[in-house]
C-alpha cells in the first residue's frame, strides 16, 4: 500500500478511536474519578466492566499502531514533505489515544490491587465481628446463669 493510502486509513480510524475512548471515560467517570468508597466487589465489577469496554478499542489501537509502523517503514527521504508532516500528526493523535487507553488500564490495575486489599480488610472485619458476637453472646449467657448466692445481700464471713 502506498503511504497516502495508509495515512488515509489511519486518519479514518484515529478520530473514531479517540471518540470511543472518550465515551468510555464518560461511561465510567464515577469509577475512574471516584475510586474511593467502593467495596472490594464493586471495584472488581467496575474494573471488569472498564476492561471489557476497552476490548474493541485495544484491538483498534493495535491495528492503527500497525498502520503507523508500516507508514514509518515506507516513508523515505524523497517522499513529499506533506506526507511526512501528516504521518507525524497521526503519531501525535495516536499517542494521545494510546495514552488515554493506558491511563484507563492503569486505573483497572490499581482498582484490582485495591480490591484485593479491601477484600482482605473486609474479611478481617467480618471475623472480628463474628468473634465479638461470640464474646457478647457468651457474656450474655453467663449473666443469665448467675444467681444471687447470698441470703440478704450482706457480707458473710
Amino acid at each position: 500500500a502506498t503511504v497516502s493510502v495508509l495515512i488515509q486509513k489511519a486518519e479514518a480510524a484515529i478520530p473514531d478511536l479517540a471518540t470511543t475512548l472518550a465515551g468510555i471515560e464518560v461511561d465510567y467517570a464515577d469509577f475512574i474519578l471516584k475510586n474511593e468508597g467502593f467495596k472490594a466487589q464493586e471495584l472488581l465489577t467496575g474494573a471488569d466492566g472498564l476492561e471489557g469496554a476497552l476490548g474493541a478499542p485495544s484491538t483498534s489501537l493495535e491495528a492503527v499502531r500497525n498502520i503507523l509502523d508500516e507508514i514509518d517503514k515506507v516513508l523515505a527521504p524523497d517522499l513529499p514533505e506533506i506526507l511526512d508532516k501528516e504521518a507525524k500528526e497521526l503519531h501525535i493523535k495516536f499517542g494521545r489515544a494510546e495514552a488515554r487507553a493506558q491511563r484507563m488500564r492503569k486505573i483497572i490495575e490499581k482498582a484490582r490491587e485495591k480490591a484485593k486489599d479491601l477484600a482482605a480488610k473486609e474479611e478481617r472485619q467480618q471475623k472480628q465481628k463474628q468473634e465479638f458476637a461470640k464474646l457478647q453472646a457468651h457474656y450474655e449467657n453467663d449473666g443469665e446463669d448467675d444467681e444471687d448466692d447470698d441470703d440478704g445481700g450482706e457480707w458473710q464471713s
